[in-house]
């Protein structure tokens, strides 16, 4: 049996081991996906499709029309603190989750230029540019629907009434203007004071 001592070295052996172990695992960025932009509505998607290696790519995946993928990203302010101008027709390749039709994007390259979204803290809420979306307390009726359909759990609700967390939202406007068969808050209580050139 063990002393003290030897129980309290060899505990923090296995710590350091264990942390070794995850500073040696490469994060899980998602998969690649390659197309061009479409701004609509309000909203920027990818027209294209997952990246698969030509000789396990069969004809039908090539032959095939693209994919519309609303992208996922981050308030327009840390974008454009980043210096990320998606603009339509541009090419953009992207790393990242697909569900439901969105794409929540962890890393991007646009031309020559490359930005790690995951590193630098978008895709975990970290950025210091809030958004601009807020909810009218006096029209919003507590129907709780921005808060099932925001795709970041950015919405709660607070007494009765749904509230943003702009710390966590990333202006996707699904809450406010709908996507796909949802149109949005039924009594246009999600506002966004702030819109830039883009749409966004």
């Amino acid at each position: 049996m063990f002393k003290t001592p030897q129980k309290t070295t060899l505990l923090i052996a296995v710590v350091l081991l264990l942390i070794g172990c995850l500073f040696a695992l490469e994060v899980d960025l998602g998969k690649f996906y390659t197309g061009t932009i479409l701004l609509e509505k309000g909203k920027t998607y990818l027209l294209g499709k997952e990246d698969i290696p030509v000789e396990l790519a069969n004809e039908k995946h090539l032959a095939a029309a693209p994919d519309k993928m609303l992208l996922l990203l981050a308030p327009q302010a840390a974008l454009d603190s980043l210096g990320i101008s998606l603009s339509p027709g541009d090419t953009l390749r992207v790393r990242g989750y697909l569900k439901n039709s969105m794409l929540r994007v962890n890393a991007l390259k646009k031309g020559e230029k490359f930005w790690n979204l995951y590193e630098l803290g978008l895709q975990g809420q970290k950025w210091h540019q809030k958004s601009s979306y807020q909810i009218a307390r006096p029209q919003c009726i507590g129907c709780r629907l921005c808060v099932s359909k925001c795709p970041v759990e950015a919405i709660k609700m607070d007494k009765g009434k749904a509230v943003i967390d702009q710390s966590k939202c990333i202006e996707c406007g699904i809450c406010s203007d709908g996507f796909q068969a949802w149109n949005g808050c039924p009594v246009g209580a999600i506002k966004h004071p702030v819109k830039t050139s883009s749409g966004r």
